[in-house]
């Protein structure tokens, strides 16, 4: 005779099924200002290498996110401490400091968490931070400044003037999405395979 579940078992299976259906989507409106903080504290920390080192060198007080006025080995190092800046910021943090949340996120009491549910790891912010925020969508990210302008110092090929308008046509894409799907996903988050809920 066939043997059936019984109601613990039964209960236990409906509550792994269930689990996080009140994992709410966080609003338009909340998760645009968190995208707005993102990108003044990324823009801040991501320059901080550069205004530095210009200041250091150049003896500059300009503000800007311009790794032009840096040539040969310096132009890489900075760059690429500028990079590093946004990886701790954009990847580091959220996987280490506060789970699923950058600054911006954590002051606006919203988490990025995997599509079943889980918190996310390092490859999920990967996938999602870099590859689909850094250099897919790119638009409105400061980092991406930074790899476009040191794509155009090593192949003399404009990446500055040429991507920033792709960029923003997949940005207003991205947005376009987040405004048409249910649980608020916009392009990163469909490439890291995460969705963006209230934190507790």
């Amino acid at each position: 005779m066939k043997k059936h579940p019984d109601q613990t078992t039964q209960r236990k299976v409906y509550h792994d099924i269930h689990a996080h259906d009140d994992q709410q989507p966080v609003g338009m409106i909340k998760r645009f200002l968190a995208y707005l903080l993102d990108f003044y504290f990324g823009m801040l920390l991501c320059s901080l290498p550069i205004v530095l080192g210009n200041g250091i060198l150049n003896g500059s007080e300009k503000m800007q996110m311009n790794l032009y006025f840096f040539d040969g080995a310096t132009f890489y190092i900075v760059g690429l401490l500028s990079l590093l800046v946004g990886w701790l910021y954009y990847v580091y943090v959220p996987e280490h400091v506060w789970k699923g949340q950058t600054v911006a996120k954590h002051l606006m009491h919203i988490k990025i968490v995997k599509m079943n549910g889980e918190e996310v790891d390092g490859k999920t912010l990967f996938l999602r931070q870099i590859v689909g925020m850094f250099i897919v969508e790119g638009a409105v990210v400061s980092c991406s400044t930074i790899i476009r302008q040191m794509l155009t110092y090593s192949t003399s090929i404009n990446f500055v003037d040429t991507f920033i308008y792709i960029g923003f046509g997949i940005t207003l894409i991205s947005s376009v999405l987040m405004m048409l799907t249910k649980k608020r996903r916009m392009l990163h988050d469909f490439i890291g395979t995460t969705k963006v809920i209230q934190a507790l």
